[in-house]
């Protein structure tokens, strides 16, 4: 996924089993997306957002 910030970086999550870290993906009835945990870059424009029902909630 792009990162929401702008900057126009790819951000690659690991939603296999084996992986760590690992995010989880689901999905509401209308299809929306949804992570868990949240999404923290810790290089870059150092973003730090939650996926809900498809939308960005930025964390302060």
């Amino acid at each position: 996924m792009r990162c929401p910030c702008g900057c126009g970086d790819i951000i690659e999550l690991l939603v296999i089993a084996e992986a760590k870290p690992r995010w989880d993906v689901g999905a509401d009835r209308e299809r929306r997306p949804t992570l868990s945990p949240s999404v923290w870059r810790k290089t870059g424009c150092r973003s730090h957002f939650w996926v809900r029902r498809g939308r960005v909630q930025w964390c302060d």
